[in-house]
């Protein structure tokens, strides 16, 4: 993928400079082990979404929180920020959506393989094929599962566009079920309109016991240890709660801890130079 920016240079998480030629930046897919962005990428992200948030149509899409929400997205799913603020993933009730052309795209570009079985206004068929084991599923989703679940509505794009509609709902059941790895925890556009499906999958008393968990094992509660000014620190440079901080470290345990010994490394480094 491929898009368009007016800056010469860019500097990805790993500080490697990101090749450009006329105006084209050849974006790499992120293989990081750190999760979080910290220090000079940190700061460029929340410089950056707070002059990209002045745009009504950036406000209308969460403003600086759901630009930063997008970014960090698209960060580890290898997508090109421009790509994914401009329709590529949209951010609907606090959470991230995929729009059905990027997963597409991202499914495809690690070599797998997904075939039309049968696809109308009625029904859409899938078969998706892995690259690396072979393994195959099928999906299927029909406007009667539709109906049955109360997406058809007045002027909605169920109604005017079904065919389409059907395809991102089979692409994302496919998608979960054998390509997990490409899109991460997302969920397909239009997706989240459906309030009996946000219910099922996301359970918040899972997500708070984990984060109480996690709060007692590293001692958060004491505000002055190096965790907590670590998590602070994030916190004020991506204008982030703490609390979602430590949610989204919770749900990432390993990687979090690598980022925080990084980061401690490279202070300690620092400080015996000094």
């Amino acid at each position: 993928m491929t898009a368009t920016l007016e800056s010469t240079e860019i500097l990805d998480h790993t500080s490697e400079l990101v090749k450009v030629e006329e105006k084209q930046v050849i974006y790499h897919p992120m293989d990081t082990n750190t999760w979080l962005p910290v220090g000079e990428e940190a700061q460029m992200i929340s410089q950056w979404a707070s002059m990209v948030a002045g745009s009504p149509y950036y406000q209308k899409e969460g403003g600086k929180a759901g630009i930063i929400s997008k970014w960090l997205a698209a960060r580890e799913l290898g997508i090109p920020p421009m790509v994914a603020l401009n329709g590529g993933l949209h951010y609907v009730q606090g959470q991230i959506t995929i729009s059905s052309t990027v997963m597409n795209g991202l499914i495809r570009k690690r070599g797998h393989s997904i075939q039309k079985i049968q696809h109308n206004d009625e029904i859409c068929e899938l078969k998706g094929e892995r690259k690396d084991n072979k393994d195959t599923a099928h999906s299927i989703f029909t406007i009667q599962q539709a109906k049955k679940a109360q997406l058809i509505k007045p002027n909605s794009p169920w109604e005017k566009y079904p065919a389409r509609m059907l395809f991102n709902r089979a692409l994302s059941n496919l998608a979960k079920d054998l390509f997990p790895d490409c899109i991460g925890s997302a969920y397909v556009e239009g997706e989240l309109d459906t309030v009996e499906m946000v219910a099922t999958e996301i359970t918040p008393p899972e997500l708070s016991k984990e984060k109480a968990l996690f709060i007692k094992k590293y001692d958060l509660l004491d505000e002055d240890s190096e965790m907590s000014q670590f998590i602070k620190r994030i916190s004020d440079t991506l204008d982030q709660s703490v609390s979602v901080v430590i949610e989204d470290a919770a749900k990432n345990e390993e990687t979090f801890l690598k980022s925080f010994n990084d980061y401690k490394a490279k202070r300690d480094k620092k400080i015996s130079q000094d």
